[in-house]
C-alpha cells in the first residue's frame, strides 16, 4: 500500500504543480494547485473555498452523489444509508443528478 500526503513536501510536488498550471486556460483566473489525500479532503477544501469565494454558506449537492465520509462531505451526500438522523444539514440544497439512462426522475 502506498500513502501520499501533502504534509511531507518534496521538490517534485512543486514541479508537478507548475506543469499542471501550464495546462490551465490562459484567459482564466486559475493560479494555484491544491493537492489532497482523498476525495473527502478534496470535497472539504472545495466547500471551504466556495464559501470563502462567494461569501455564502449555501452549498449544492447532487441527490445521487456520494461526497465523502468526512464531517464536511456527509451532509452533502443525499444517499440515506450514509446519513445519520442526528446529522446537522444546514445551508445545503440537493439538486437532481443528470441520468441519461433513466431520465431526469430516475424512472424506467
Amino acid at each position: 500500500l502506498q500513502h501520499i500526503s501533502n504534509v511531507f513536501l518534496h521538490n517534485k510536488v512543486n514541479e508537478y504543480a507548475k506543469l499542471m498550471m501550464e495546462k490551465f486556460p490562459k484567459d482564466s483566473r486559475l493560479s494555484c494547485v491544491y493537492f489532497c489525500n482523498s476525495g473527502s479532503e478534496a470535497i472539504d477544501l472545495a466547500t471551504m473555498m466556495a464559501r470563502a469565494y462567494t461569501n455564502s454558506l449555501e452549498i449544492v449537492g447532487l441527490r445521487k452523489g456520494y461526497h465523502g465520509a468526512s464531517s464536511g462531505g456527509l451532509p452533502l451526500t443525499a444517499l440515506p444509508h450514509y446519513r445519520k438522523h442526528n446529522m446537522p444539514v444546514v445551508n445545503i440544497s440537493q439538486i437532481m443528478s443528470p441520468d441519461p439512462y433513466r431520465g431526469i426522475w430516475g424512472g424506467s
